[in-house]
C-alpha cells in the first residue's frame, strides 16, 4: 500500500517552486496547488461567491484569477488595484446568464473601445486587462457558443 503526502502549510508560507507533480495544501485557506515544471499553479477554479446588496450581488474579483459566475440576478464587480508598478496583470471571469440582468463591469474602458453587448442570455467570457500607463482595468466580452 502506498500513502499519498501532501506538503501542507499555510499560504503565506507557499513556495515559488516544487518538484513538478507535487501536490501542496494550504491549511488556511484550503487550497491545493501543484508543482509544475514552471513554478506552483493552483489547482481548480475559484468560484466567486457574492455579497446580495437589494437585489444586486456585489463580487470583489482578485488580480490574476479566473473565476466562474452563473448569474441569477444583477451584478456589480469591484476591481482591485494593484500594488505593483509595470506588471501586467489580467483577470478572467467565465459567465453563465441565463436570462438578462444588469450587469456593472466596474471600468469604463473597454478592449474594443466600445461597450460590450450583454443584452442577450448566454455565456460569455469576460477579460479585464490593467493597463500600467493609465493604472486603470479595460474589459473585453467574448460571446461563446452556448444553449441560450
Amino acid at each position: 500500500m502506498c500513502n499519498l503526502q501532501f506538503k501542507r502549510g499555510s499560504k503565506e508560507n507557499l513556495p515559488d517552486y516544487a518538484p513538478s507533480g507535487m501536490p501542496l495544501w494550504c491549511e488556511d485557506t484550503k487550497e491545493l496547488y501543484i508543482g509544475t515544471e514552471y513554478g506552483v499553479e493552483k489547482v481548480g477554479r475559484q468560484i466567486k461567491t457574492v455579497n446580495d446588496i437589494a437585489g444586486h450581488a456585489t463580487i470583489r474579483l482578485e488580480i490574476d484569477s479566473v473565476n466562474a459566475l452563473y448569474m441569477d440576478r444583477n451584478v456589480a464587480f469591484l476591481l482591485p488595484t494593484p500594488d505593483d508598478e509595470g506588471v501586467f496583470h489580467e483577470i478572467l471571469v467565465q459567465l453563465v446568464m441565463p436570462t438578462v440582468f444588469s450587469i456593472d463591469l466596474g471600468t469604463t474602458l473597454f478592449l474594443n473601445e466600445e461597450e460590450p453587448d450583454l443584452s442577450k442570455p448566454g455565456e460569455y467570457d469576460l477579460i479585464y486587462e490593467y493597463d500600467v500607463m493609465y493604472q486603470t482595468w479595460s474589459c473585453g466580452v467574448i460571446k461563446k457558443n452556448g444553449h441560450f
